[in-house]
């Protein structure tokens, strides 16, 4: 079985966050993932938008800001539009975190999964609770290497194929 790919995104620069990603990055590392990770600093849209395509399983670590998104996960997830009109993300799982307990963070964990909805992706809304335990993330990042790892070998089997002359599902013909 090939390691799944997990990706750990975290664009907002704060120290909160980053340590919780590390956490969720040490458990998918722990559960067989190869994971990659991007912070703030190396957020060159181009090289992010490739690694979300490489990835199986997303999590994205987001703050509120003003009731929604802050402005560079915001922008981040408007830039995503390529990958999805080439239909790109629709087998991808998708979820979140966020370091702040307030409500703000709890609407911009919504505003990703309802971006993942729109791509087609699948949501895992297991989001660790803020301010938690380390065993709490590593314990997101463990989970969501195991089901990125079942959704990948799913998206990698091979296709059943009808054969030829086959007219597929038929109706039963309807009595008067």
């Amino acid at each position: 079985m090939n390691r799944p790919h997990v990706l750990v995104i975290a664009l907002e620069n704060r120290p909160r966050l980053h340590a919780v990603a590390e956490h969720i990055r040490l458990g998918a590392t722990s559960a067989g993932a190869q994971v990659r990770c991007v912070g703030d600093a190396d957020a060159r849209q181009e090289t992010v938008l490739a690694l979300l395509d490489w990835a199986d399983g997303v999590t994205f670590g987001v703050e509120g800001h003003n009731g929604t998104l802050a402005p560079g996960s915001k922008n981040f997830l408007e830039h995503t539009a390529s990958l999805w009109q080439a239909r790109r993300l629709g087998s991808l799982l998708v979820s979140a975190f966020s370091a702040d307990p307030s409500v703000e963070s709890a609407s911009a964990r919504s505003a990703v999964y309802r971006t993942a909805y729109h791509w087609g992706s699948l949501v895992s809304a297991d989001t660790p609770p803020p301010g938690h335990d380390p065993r709490v993330g590593r314990a997101h990042g463990a989970r969501l290497a195991r089901l990125a790892g079942r959704l990948a070998m799913a998206r990698h089997r091979p296709a059943i194929v009808a054969p030829a002359g086959d007219q597929g599902l038929r109706s039963p013909a309807r009595t008067p």
